[in-house]
């Protein structure tokens, strides 16, 4: 079992001013010295009528309250003016032009970093090259589309795409993908079965989750200069992550979804000390994150704070050790995505 880990003020109070105010605070444990929330989507119900740079300084107070330094906001973009977004979709969709007209806000301050969707259909260096020049962190790609349209999981692999991810690599961005999509109901979290999967099964989809996995790791091989995060924890457990942790440097992931601890609810002593074992052995591959929507508020948002505390009692609730704390909180993230 490993030392219960305390603040390291508390340490400093042995011997600072001759000891004299050893064991005061003696129950006093690390805290982070803020979050970087490394997974985040933007989501506004009257776009065209709102503004992004004003959308996210509304969220300002609250993630301060919250020390939130820094949120990855993803865009669903597109491109061409004739582009419809797909049926079932949740807006907004933005023309690319329109998050370029915010490169200016983007690039003067760093509390709020963005990132585009990459669909699997458009493969297009012209698209990406916007993307690099409006500043985008990272580029996101999800594999929803491709279950949900039928698709094959194998188009990751072509030619096309092959000369994206060059160019990826070329600019030195990180891609955040999600993988897969656990097929039974999760009551923890209140979310339901077979999401995107009912609708690739009308499609006559034969495949698993383990092909579109088997199809991300042979990409995460092929590039290995590119840093990898697979969202939600790639929807395994923990043993299988390790061992691919193992296998790709490049590989990492984030806390979202899957990281997450109830109001009122800690973990089994098991369970924490398997976890706590896990996330500093791999403290360099984890990344602080939610999922959450940022949009337009002009009140306490309260699902923003009910996910956010959720996410950060898990974490806090490890009792990690102060440097891995910091690094799973904001300092991995900042590495990875902060250019």
């Amino acid at each position: 079992m490993m030392k219960h880990p305390h603040s390291p003020d508390l340490y400093e109070r042995e011997t600072a001013d001759g000891g004299f105010s050893k064991g005061w605070g003696m129950h006093f444990v690390p805290r982070a010295d803020c979050f970087f929330d490394a997974h985040c989507h933007y989501h506004e119900e009257y776009f065209p009528g709102g503004d992004i740079s004003e959308a996210l300084e509304s969220k300002v107070t609250e993630m301060e309250e919250l020390d939130i330094r820094h949120a990855l906001i993803l865009f669903k973009v597109y491109d061409s003016d004739g582009w419809q977004p797909e049926a079932g979709n949740i807006g907004p969709f933005f023309h690319i032009d329109e998050v370029i007209k915010h490169k200016a806000y983007f690039e003067s301050q760093d509390r709020f970093l963005w990132a585009p969707y990459f669909r699997y259909r458009d493969p297009n260096l012209g698209i990406l090259q916007k993307r690099v020049e409006a500043g985008a962190s990272c580029v996101k790609l999800h594999n929803a589309h491709i279950i949900t349209d039928g698709a094959d999981p194998g188009v990751w692999l072509t030619e096309e795409w092959d000369i994206v991810f060059q160019e990826i690599a070329k600019a030195g961005l990180p891609v955040l993908w999600h993988v897969t999509q656990r097929r039974t109901a999760c009551k923890y979290r209140k979310m339901g079965a077979e999401s995107y999967w009912k609708d690739g099964m009308k499609k006559g989809i034969t495949y698993s989750n383990q092909e579109l996995l088997d199809v991300f790791l042979q990409v995460v091989e092929k590039y290995p200069t590119i840093k990898f995060v697979g969202a939600h924890q790639l929807h395994i457990g923990w043993e299988k992550l390790g061992a691919l942790f193992d296998r790709y440097d490049n590989l990492y992931t984030d806390t979202s979804t899957g990281c997450f601890l109830n109001p009122d609810d800690d973990f089994y002593e098991e369970d924490k000390a398997f976890l706590q074992d896990f996330f500093i052995r791999y403290a360099d591959r984890i990344l602080f994150a939610t999922d959450i929507h940022y949009e337009k508020s002009l009140k306490r948002d309260m699902k923003y704070h009910f996910e956010n505390r959720g996410h950060m009692r898990f974490l806090n609730k490890l009792n990690l050790p102060e440097d891995v704390l910091q690094k799973i909180a904001y300092q991995n993230a900042e590495k990875i995505y902060m250019r």
